[in-house]
Formats: C-alpha cells, structure tokens, sequence
C-alpha cells in the first residue's frame, strides 16, 4: 500500500486520499474474505449440526443452500439500490445485517432459527457483493485499479479455499457455532473500516 502515499494527494478537505484508499482496499479486501468463507466454511458442520438439531443431512444442506441463493436472488436488486442511494450506506447496512446474522445463528436453538439466519446472512451477504468492488473501483484513478481488483479477487478465493479447511478446524476444535463467532469477528472489523475509511458518494458519482 506504500504506493497509494506517491499517488494520492489530499483533496480539497484536506484529507488524505492516501489513508483513505488504504482502508478501501482493507474494507473490500475482508468484505470478499467473509463472505465467500462462510459461504463455504460450514460444509463439514453438517453432520454435527444434523445430530445436535436433530435434523437429517438433507435439511441441514439447506444451510449452504440458503445462503448461496439468498446471495443470487438479492445482488441484482441490492446493486440497483446503491445505484440509486449510496454504496456505502448499502454495504454498511448489508455489514450490520450479515453480523446480526451471525449472532442469531450462534445462539439457534432450532433449524429453523438456523436456517433463517442463514438466508438473512445471504441477503446482507448481497448487499455486500454488489457494492464492494464498485466501491473500490470508484476510489482508485484508472493507473491503479488493475492492482487494488487484484487484491479483491485474491481475498476472494483465499476464502473460498480457506473455508472448508479453517471451518473444519473450528468444527473439530470449538464446535460448529465457532464458525460463526469468527466470521463475527472478522465482520465487526470490516464494518469499523468501511464506517471510517469508506466516503459517501455524491449525487453525481451514484449517477454515473
């Protein structure tokens, strides 16, 4: 990121561009991470899950079902939105929405308080697919996006590859809610970034 300090200069407010674009790129980089994770992080929880719900394997894959189709049935209309409103008002409420999630989903007691924090996790999971690499393209002159969607793209598979063999490591270790409680936390700190270090679009920028 040392680049971004030879590149960026401070705007008319006197903030430093600079700064600004390093929490960019820190923002999309552990938005890309978390939801591509949890997205695959419970494959090895199911049968765990299925015994201590009481639930056969066939419900239970709904688990990962749910979420991957709340997430395809919401991009197209959450994209839309931030289109019309603000992509940072939409990614950071698809933030809160993905974590709220995470917390409902922790302390389930049934599979259908599961399941439904599952799909809800999907639909915040949208609101952040759809406006993350906007964002970050949005923050960056042309000379730089190839590097900074590289680094999105890179987090991106890192969690998908990550997902099954850390998931199965917290699964076997601390039990399948453990899954939850650190995509929470990684959430917790992608949300701090993307409230300070994200900047509201003006009406001009939304239309473009």
């Amino acid at each position: 990121f040392v680049v971004y300090n030879n590149t960026m200069k401070r705007d008319d407010r006197g903030e430093d561009r600079g700064s600004r674009g390093r929490m960019t790129v820190l923002t999309v980089v552990m938005t890309a991470f978390i939801t591509t994770f949890t997205g695959s992080a419970l494959n090895l929880s199911i049968p765990d899950i299925g015994e201590e719900m009481g639930a056969d394997a066939g419900f239970v894959g709904w688990l990962i079902t749910g979420y991957t189709l709340a997430v395809a049935a919401f991009s197209v209309p959450a994209g839309r939105l931030a289109d019309i409103t603000c992509r940072k008002t939409v990614l950071v409420w698809g933030l809160v929405i993905f974590e709220a999630s995470c917390l409902a989903a922790m302390v389930s007691v049934s599979m259908a308080m599961l399941l439904t924090a599952r799909i809800a996790q999907g639909i915040g999971a949208s609101m952040i697919f759809s406006t993350n690499t906007a964002v970050l393209i949005s923050a960056f002159p042309e000379s730089l996006r190839g590097k900074v969607l590289g680094y999105s793209l890179a987090s991106t598979y890192v969690g998908l590859s990550a997902g099954p063999v850390a998931g199965g490591f917290l699964n076997h270790n601390f039990g399948w809610r453990s899954v939850f409680i650190f995509t929470g936390i990684l959430g917790i700190g992608a949300l701090i970034a993307a409230c300070s270090g994200l900047a509201s679009e003006k009406a001009e920028n939304r239309e473009k």
